[in-house]
């Protein structure tokens, strides 16, 4: 279990998804403005603000995150849109460790579902 404290910072702990990848499927994050990311692993967790925001819902949110085989994280947000005059938009990002990756999905509510899916717990510390 990788544990990174410091003092008045972020406590992240990883739990659940220290399993080793050794198969995997191959995947694709598709990055606005930029490469696209294609690597070998499994999908930790998934949210999506569909499901909560109801069925009609014009704009939601899917997040998305993957252990590769080399141990890494990979992140995908996507914004998605039903309305004519907005476009759809992708972001994604690699990550060495869970401060990053909480880093890259901040702390919304639906990144909250992710890390609790993930196994993954970051807290402030208090003095």
């Amino acid at each position: 279990m990788e544990t990174k404290r410091m003092e008045g910072q972020l406590d992240c702990t990883e739990s659940a998804p220290c399993v080793e990848v050794e198969e995997g499927d191959e995947w694709v994050v598709v990055r606005d403005g930029c490469a696209d990311l294609r690597f070998t692993g499994t999908v930790v967790a998934e949210e999506s603000s569909r499901e909560w925001s109801g069925p009609r819902s014009l704009r939601w949110d899917e997040l998305e995150l993957y252990r590769t085989r080399s141990g890494t994280w990979v992140c995908s947000r996507e914004y998605n849109t039903l309305y004519d005059d907005e476009q759809d938009s992708q972001e994604g990002a690699v990550c060495a460790s869970t401060a990053k990756v909480v880093q890259f999905f901040g702390y919304g509510v639906l990144a909250k579902q992710l890390y609790a899916a993930a196994g993954i717990s970051c807290t402030e510390a208090s003095a």
